[in-house]
């Protein structure tokens, strides 16, 4: 698992991902699964936001 700040994948290609304990699972474009612990969660997250990443949190399953 990826733990240092530089996420190895352009954030573009991030197309879905879901955090639990800070940890990332993210969907890529390419449709690859990677895992990520950044040094600050909640900066990795709002760059995902600005990006257009869709978030699964909170969702209901339906």
């Amino acid at each position: 698992m990826e733990t240092s700040q530089q996420f190895p994948h352009p954030v573009t290609q991030v197309k879905k991902y879901i955090v639990n304990a800070g940890i990332f699972t993210l969907l890529l474009h390419s449709g690859e699964i990677v895992n990520y612990e950044p040094d600050e969660p909640q900066d990795f997250q709002r760059l995902l936001d600005e990006h257009q990443a869709h978030s699964l949190q909170n969702q209901n399953a339906s």
